[in-house]
């Protein structure tokens, strides 16, 4: 497995500099394209000397302010079209290459910083700490453990009923774990064991990294070209109320020119994002697999994950999201915009069939002597190009039905309950965890009610049971 992670590695530094060169060819044009529209404008001569426009009749009175037509009276040397083609292209085309790249510069280093807090925030998550849902904070201690990971990854609870969860970060240590109030509510210990296990994976092949890089080459090279479209826009707009020299000429020949950059530049604006987000879930799919079987590696129970990923798709499928942050979406451990058929793929897919991750996990869970990479040649009907998966064998103490009981890690002074928690009693637990986080007091009353008071509020609150008064 570690070759095959350290070969997909390698990958996506490759995609992300030829989504780089893509960008910086978009800059090319635009720098290109409003230089040779500017010098249009101020250098007439140049393109008088070419014939491409005419020279204003002799016998015309000139502006004495431009006095262009004469250029051997002229205070300052007019360029010719030799010039003119040598700044456009040689010039101010790197230049505009240059700007892109800063753009892509100011953007990575954005991302690099700031880039996972800003989707935690998209996506109105919450950070807890230990004390407010302790169960949760002992899973992602098993898994940092497990994985060896450097550090402890900050852990945020969304507080949305839909079940996912995604991780984020620059490295293994600054990462940050999310995951939903409707997962911690529907789901076993097992199974959320089994989705953190997987995002932790994810963290320790540094995917979080590479996909942010490739997310933010995409995002500039939709930027750029969307700008490009704009300014052009803008020209033929700007050539329609044309008023100066060599009106009818210069107005015609650079409305003929607009109008040709902006069909290019419509079939880029289709075809560059296109293109980039082709090569962008290409390289997530592939990162899916991996991050499950390094799941399978962490917790020696895919059953856990197999469940989980079946109970978030059917969620889905039976309430269908209102609304989806696209952003975020692709980062979930189940994309909710590909959960209508759990067998489908497509190029456009940013996971895996769901069916078959499922059905990899199972066979692994039946047989645990097999491999990840036996059981997914056996499901996907393919073999890995380079690479092994060397996922050790299962031997971990297995119950009669064959499930495997993980064991908990203990900090000093710490029990662990084995009971099953309720529907009820989980959803109780991660509602006081977004509270907790969000700073609500907790008042328990003497007749056993505990209230919780939002963390502005000054005054006195009356128990709903017993009717005593309690002073916030």
């Amino acid at each position: 497995m570690f070759e095959l992670i350290r070969q997909n590695r390698r990958r996506s530094i490759l995609l992300a500099g030829i989504m780089l060169l893509f960008m910086l060819f978009i800059g090319y044009i635009i720098g290109s394209s409003i230089a040779f529209g500017y010098y249009y404008i101020t250098e007439p001569y140049a393109f008088a000397q070419e014939n491409i426009i005419q020279p204003y009749p002799e016998q015309r009175v000139p502006n004495p302010k431009i006095r262009y037509y004469q250029p051997q009276e002229l205070e300052r040397r007019y360029l010719t079209y030799e010039e003119v083609q040598y700044f456009t292209w040689l010039y101010w085309g790197p230049l505009g290459a240059l700007v892109a790249f800063v753009m892509w510069s100011i953007q990575m280093l954005f991302a690099y910083f700031s880039g996972g807090h800003l989707l935690l925030s998209m996506s109105n998550a919450i950070k807890i700490e230990k004390i407010d849902h302790p169960q949760l904070y002992n899973i992602v201690e098993e898994m940092v453990i497990a994985s060896r990971l450097p550090a402890m990854p900050e852990i945020y609870i969304i507080d949305d009923p839909s079940m996912n969860a995604f991780a984020t970060g620059r490295s293994p240590e600054h990462s940050a774990v999310a995951v939903t109030r409707g997962l911690l509510n529907n789901m076993n210990r097992d199974q959320i064991q089994g989705v953190i296990a997987h995002e932790i994976s994810h963290i320790t092949h540094r995917d979080t990294l590479y996909m942010t890089i490739l997310a933010v080459s995409l995002g500039t090279i939709i930027m750029l070209v969307v700008g490009l479209r704009e300014i052009i826009g803008a020209g033929i707009r700007g050539s329609t109320r044309y008023r100066g020299r060599n009106q009818r000429e210069a107005a015609g020949f650079i409305l003929l020119v607009l109008l040709v950059a902006y069909i290019f530049a419509l079939i880029l604006s289709v075809i560059a994002p296109l293109i980039a987000q082709i090569i962008y879930f290409a390289c997530s799919r592939q990162r899916e697999y991996l991050a499950d079987a390094g799941a399978v590696v962490f917790t020696r129970n895919p059953e856990g994950l197999a469940s989980a990923l079946e109970k978030i798709a059917l969620s889905y499928q039976k309430r269908p999201p209102a609304e989806v942050n696209q952003i975020i979406a692709p980062l979930y451990i189940v994309n909710p915009l590909e959960t209508r058929n759990l067998d489908a793929s497509s190029i456009f897919s940013t996971h895996p069939p769901l069916q078959k991750r499922i059905q990899i996990l199972r066979n692994i869970a039946r047989t645990p002597s097999i491999t990840y990479e036996q059981a997914w040649e056996g499901v996907v009907g393919k073999q890995w190009k380079s690479g092994k998966i060397t996922t050790p064998t299962i031997t971990a103490a297995q119950t009669p039905q064959g499930q495997i009981l993980s064991q908990p890690s203990m900090s000093q002074g710490q029990t662990i309950s084995t009971e099953p928690i309720s529907h009820l009693q989980n959803a109780r637990l991660s509602g006081d965890a977004i509270m907790r986080a969000q700073k609500f007091t907790f008042i328990s009353c003497k007749c056993g009610v505990k209230l919780k008071i939002p963390p502005k509020y000054k005054g006195r609150v009356i128990c709903p049971r017993c009717k005593t008064m309690h002073n916030v």
